[in-house]
């Protein structure tokens, strides 16, 4: 089974207010300040970071999935004065069945505003033209209605509920799956 893509360099997406971009380590501690919020981290199945080295880890790990082929994510940038909003990508590839799961979040202090949708939207567009992705999941607590919300904006379906499919601080959870297709 083929779990990686290869693109000769880093795409960079334009939509009406969002620049999307690779995450360089100028952006480490915009980063933290985001995936260090105990709100924006409830529902990722990890803990909230605790220190910018913790931040540095995760752009260089983006960094290098992306130069490996095994995800790809961008920095969401607003355009009318370059705050970094957040992140948004995709990870869990299956080139074999033309698949892969999408992710995002979005600092509290934005949230609201219609970002996640127009990223969301950018990168389907993206992948559905190049990287012959037939199908796009993503996975959704329960409790997360916002992301649910964001999805159904963004063109995806609910699908179903995986039961007990992710184990967080010693509980198993279930998750909502959502999917879109290209048509």
């Amino acid at each position: 089974m083929i779990q990686s893509f290869r693109l000769s360099s880093f795409p960079v997406l334009r939509t009406g207010r969002l620049l999307l971009r690779d995450i360089s380590p100028a952006d480490e501690y915009a980063l933290f300040r985001c995936l260090s919020d105990e709100e924006v981290m409830r529902f990722w199945g990890m803990p909230a970071l605790q220190s910018l080295e913790q931040a540095a880890a995760m752009c260089e790990n983006f960094r290098r999935g992306f130069a490996e082929g095994r995800h790809i994510r961008w920095g969401i940038i607003r355009r009318k004065d370059g705050v970094f909003l957040g992140t948004c990508g995709f990870h869990s590839w299956d080139l074999h069945n033309h698949s892969c799961e999408i992710g995002y979040e979005i600092d509290r202090g934005h949230w609201g505003n219609g970002y996640a949708t127009e990223a969301i939207r950018a990168i389907v567009s993206f992948a559905f033209s190049y990287l012959d992705v037939y199908r796009i999941g993503a996975l959704v607590h329960p409790d997360n209605r916002a992301s649910e919300r964001v999805l159904l904006n963004a063109g995806f379906q609910k699908e179903g509920i995986l039961s007990g499919y992710m184990y967080s601080e010693e509980e198993f959870y279930n998750l909502n799956m959502f999917h879109c297709k290209k048509v």
